[in-house]
């Protein structure tokens, strides 16, 4: 079908962060930018408590791409967290466990 053109329309590249391999510093806490939400224009990025420990999701206005700064590159893709840990595959691994590890040092 056609789609008519949307002289309104904008599209939004983002070439950093890469989300999933990326590791960032946001008011002076390490984070792994995980997803991009288009719908709701939000980020969310694992974060890890006191210590570096236990890691979760955030969710963030998307803004605070803005505020990013980069640390690193992580040698694996995070795929989730699970029990506080986050978990990372290889890159180009498409079988197989996920490992887990519980900070980002």
């Amino acid at each position: 079908g056609y789609v008519a053109h949307d002289d309104g329309a904008v599209i939004k590249l983002l070439s950093f962060p890469e989300f999933k391999t990326s590791v960032v510093t946001y008011k002076g806490r390490h984070m792994i930018p995980f997803m991009y939400d288009t719908a709701g224009d939000t980020i969310a990025m694992i974060g890890f408590g006191e210590g570096g420990v236990k890691a979760e999701v955030k969710q963030f206005n998307a803004s605070v791409v803005n505020e990013l700064e980069p640390v690193g590159r992580l040698r694996h893709i995070a795929v989730g967290v699970k029990r506080g840990m986050v978990l990372t595959m290889p890159f180009l691994q498409t079988k197989g466990e996920p490992k887990a590890f519980d900070t980002v040092d």
